[in-house]
């Protein structure tokens, strides 16, 4: 995990990011300060807090969720609300299961 989250640290210019295993928690403080960062796609089992960081990630033209729990789903709308000038297009994907 360590490796991977050193490695988006030196990815200076990411644009895409998709991760869509649950291990999204400990990388998404390396996300943050990717100003380059366009699209991102990953697995929405977060807690409050968790979904609270991911909400910072801004200037997403593109976001996908997949399986967001209730914590990250009650955070959508604002986030939403503060990409409002960037985000074109959103995707939810769920599991009935």
């Amino acid at each position: 995990m360590r490796d991977l989250s050193d490695c988006i640290d030196e990815s200076k210019n990411l644009r895409t990011f998709c991760c869509t295993v649950n291990m999204m928690p400990p990388l998404l403080y390396s996300l943050h300060d990717k100003s380059e960062l366009r699209s991102l796609r990953i697995h929405g089992g977060l807690t409050v807090e968790q979904a609270d960081i991911a909400v910072d990630i801004a200037n997403l033209s593109s976001l996908a969720i997949e399986r967001g729990s209730w914590g990250m789903m009650d955070s959508l709308p604002r986030w939403a609300g503060q990409l409002s000038e960037t985000l074109s297009t959103l995707t939810l994907y769920v599991s009935l299961l």
